[in-house]
């Protein structure tokens, strides 16, 4: 469905956002859903469940190696901005198992940062792998084989209860909502894409 003439603008999803969609200066926020009283006077529809992995470059040295969290925490890290919705699942992930989080050497939700570090040295991050769907498709990065519990999340989109959105966004959200049940399914690389497309540079994800 072709989309209407109109200029989009896109945000990172900061606590300040959230106070622009209560107030209208934002029609909706697509990302991580939040839970309890954040959520007063908004409203939430979940599109796809969504975990994180550890990725790393193709051929980093652990990649065939038998691995628990506990053999990662030396290593290198890139992690999302301390207080981020992510970071705090990645933390508690850690904290589980009775370990101290990793110290990461780089905080950034900037994507094209984050591809450029991990293909051009050995550092780790946490995030979900359909983020980086298609550098790990091509083989220029690889989830490592361990798995990050607890950080199983849903992705959906948050909106201001009553709101009138215009028939512009409400075109948007249709082809969002056509996207995470498209060919990649509840997987939501392709959703993920659709809005990557559309995005200005130097947007995040959180």
């Amino acid at each position: 469905m072709p989309l209407p003439d109109h200029a989009f603008h896109f945000c990172d999803a900061l606590v300040w956002k959230r106070l622009g969609l209560r107030d209208g200066d934002i029609d909706f926020i697509v990302g991580a859903l939040r839970t309890g009283e954040r959520n007063a006077g908004l409203i939430t529809e979940s599109l796809f469940e969504d975990r994180l992995g550890i990725v790393a470059r193709a051929g980093h040295p652990l990649a065939n190696s038998p691995l628990s969290l506990r053999d990662l925490l030396s290593q290198r890290w890139i992690l999302p901005r301390r207080g981020a919705p992510g970071r705090r699942l990645i933390d508690r992930s850690f904290q589980e198992l009775a370990c101290d989080p990793p110290t990461p050497s780089v905080e950034t939700g900037d994507l094209a940062v984050l591809r450029s570090l991990l293909k051009n040295s050995d550092m780790l991050t946490a995030i979900s792998p359909h983020q980086l769907h298609y550098e790990i498709a091509s083989g220029d990065l690889m989830e490592l084989p361990i798995l990050l519990g607890g950080t199983v999340r849903q992705i959906g989109i948050t909106s201001r209860e009553g709101a009138r959105l215009s028939p512009a966004a409400l075109a948007v959200l249709d082809e969002i909502r056509a996207a995470s049940k498209g060919p990649s399914g509840p997987a939501g690389a392709e959703a993920f894409e659709k809005v990557r497309r559309l995005e200005a540079p130097g947007a995040r994800w959180s």
